[in-house]
């Protein structure tokens, strides 16, 4: 579907023709850019359902050519954003491979399949007493991973990207904003010329501009200080991953910034208030649940890795002492 009064840019639903059948297709939206001569992607969904093939069908329909399709950007390396590689990336599929683009630091995620993300948060979960991920085998979080989103591509990015680092095209040129705190090698990626902004998962707008804090290995300081730096850009096109529309306006996306960090500071305040007020027995991991609005974060693993992510910059910071899996507020 093309983007209203922006006639290069077309949007492709992660709902579309349904959002997941039988739990399986659960995709991230995916975007095309089209330069003229060739067409550049945002990154590749996932792979059940037939999403690839529908996605190159619909492509058709909007009068673009899938085969010139030369170059694919990643938000991040998570399976909802790229299981999709395995139809991209191979060659029966295209005349020519598309050049795979990522952050340097989304590399070794990527290329180490998805045992690398969830052996790191199962040590993390571990140590710290973080409900669910040690309990659950890992064979079998992989197999249902699998089942609902596909398979780890086996393939290696043909380019890193810096932050700050543009992609000149024919027609626009996009340019990579590092913005770690969701993955270490998380990305946006803005088009100056239409200030248009690929956000990946940073920010989620339809649970009111949450910031998704959703594994072990999130990292509150770096989520903060990624969304402050996108309040130096004018964004006129807010295009999520995740959403049901793209949100439109200088003004009012500028807002959406600003609430995202006010809830991460709004979060920020709700844990040290618990730590406060468990200052003698200490906090645990699970005592986050049900802690946090759940108009923004409303899944369980998620009550949890915002506490766990707070905890972890506070402890950085000198605020917080550990004893086993409790953690107590240091008082000045």
């Amino acid at each position: 579907m093309i983007v209203h009064d922006v006639e290069d840019l077309y949007w492709y639903s992660k709902d579309k023709p349904v959002q997941h059948l039988f739990f399986r297709g659960f995709s991230s939206n995916i975007y095309v850019i089209d330069q003229g001569d060739e067409l550049w992607q945002i990154d590749a969904g996932t792979s059940p359902i037939g999403r690839p093939n529908r996605l190159f069908k619909w492509m058709k329909e909007d009068g673009i050519n899938p085969d010139i399709l030369s170059k694919i950007f990643l938000t991040h390396s998570h399976l909802d954003h790229v299981s999709g590689l395995n139809f991209f990336c191979n060659i029966e599929n295209l005349p020519i491979k598309p050049i795979l683009y990522c952050h340097k630091q989304a590399r070794e995620s990527l290329e180490g399949a998805l045992s690398v993300t969830m052996t790191e948060n199962r040590e993390i979960a571990e140590d710290s007493g973080y409900p669910g991920l040690v309990k659950v085998p890992l064979w079998l979080v992989e197999f249902g991973a699998k089942y609902a989103m596909g398979k780890m591509p086996e393939v290696t990015p043909d380019q890193t990207l810096e932050d700050g680092e543009i992609i000149k095209g024919q027609r626009y040129n996009l340019e990579t904003i590092h913005t770690p705190g969701h993955t270490r090698g998380h990305c946006c990626y803005y088009i100056p010329s239409i200030k248009a902004l690929y956000v990946g998962d940073l920010i989620d707008p339809e649970c009111d501009c949450k910031p998704p804090l959703n594994l072990p290995n999130a990292d509150y300081d770096e989520f903060k200080n990624s969304i402050k730096k996108l309040l130096d850009y004018e964004i006129e096109y807010f295009c999520m991953p995740h959403a049901k529309r793209i949100y439109r306006g200088i003004e009012k996306n500028h807002e959406l910034i600003e609430l995202a960090l006010g809830n991460l500071e709004l979060a920020e305040e709700v844990t040290i208030d618990l730590l406060k007020k468990n200052s003698t027995a200490g906090l645990r991991i699970k005592d986050f649940r049900g802690k946090f609005p759940k108009r923004i974060w409303n899944e369980v693993n998620e009550q949890y890795a915002v506490g766990f992510s707070i905890i972890k910059s506070l402890m950085k910071r000198g605020k917080i002492r550990k004893e086993g899996i409790r953690f107590f507020y240091v008082e000045y």
